[in-house]
């Protein structure tokens, strides 16, 4: 158990680390750019580490952390909205922000009953709203990126930048699964209890899940030069050209555009 119990420790420093540093990362890409949707995107990363810090370091209540969870939510379907639905017409994405915001409303009165007399039949209930909760958010975040990424697949634009909308696509759909292995779990022991096997096995895949998801939308967004020559291997670029994050949202806002009413809604 002592070993378990090490491995936990590192699982959960990486967990907390990689989620801290993203939401760092991001806030100052904000500052440095001035973007609308950069600033919602940092706010839900920022917040999304600071619930899991709060839930794993610090002993207040868990509504705590079921409320800034909520509210990184919704900030990551304005996220989703202003980066691939701004010029659209359709109503879709204000219908999507809805149905978030009425889900947060049922996944804080799911937590806070859970609170007050815990039960198998409202632990299983909880997991599974969280799971549709979780994945109108983060399916609806793949979706839009891989409709971004099928209209621009046949452009003539440097690979890295179609791989930014191929990796934040998968890795979005792979994170809408995470809360489907909490079942695993027995509904009486506390999330992330080394003590118990089962727990701990469920944190590790759950915090892996978690981690692949922040370092793909990290290495996405803010990709290194060594990554994008790594992409643009073989691609005779006709000027090379450095975009800037607003040029970058410009160049994909106008191939949407270009791309017909196909894939829309």
């Amino acid at each position: 158990m002592d070993f378990l119990f090490l491995l936990f420790q590192a699982f959960l420093l990486v967990f907390l680390g990689v989620y801290l540093g993203v939401g760092i990362f991001f806030s100052i890409r904000a500052l440095q750019t001035r973007l609308h949707h950069i600033i919602y995107g940092s706010v839900s990363f920022t917040l999304m580490a600071i619930s899991q810090i709060i839930a794993f370091l610090f002993t207040f209540p868990d509504i705590i952390e079921t409320i800034l969870i909520s509210i990184a939510f919704v900030m990551c379907v304005i996220f989703t909205n202003l980066t691939f639905h701004k010029e659209k017409k359709s109503s879709l994405p204000f219908l999507i922000l809805i149905v978030t915001i009425i889900n947060s409303l049922i996944f804080f009165v799911f937590n806070l009953l859970r609170d007050i007399a815990d039960s198998a039949p409202l632990y299983y209930a909880t997991i599974v709203h969280d799971f549709i909760y979780r994945s109108i958010i983060f399916g609806w975040l793949g979706w839009s990126s891989l409709v971004a990424y099928k209209k621009i697949k046949d452009q003539n634009i440097e690979p890295w930048i179609k791989a930014r909308y191929k990796i934040v696509s998968s890795v979005s759909f792979l994170i809408c699964f995470e809360r489907i292995v909490r079942i695993f779990q027995p509904w009486y022991q506390e999330f992330g209890d080394p003590n118990y096997l089962e727990s701990y096995v469920v944190f590790g895949i759950i915090s892996i899940m978690a981690i692949i998801f922040a370092v793909g939308f990290a290495l996405a967004w803010f990709m290194p030069g060594w990554f994008k020559r790594f992409l643009n291997k073989g691609y005779q670029a006709v000027v090379d050209k450095e975009y800037s994050e607003e040029e970058l949202m410009d160049l994909i806002k106008r191939e949407l555009s270009n791309g017909g009413t196909n894939g829309n809604n």
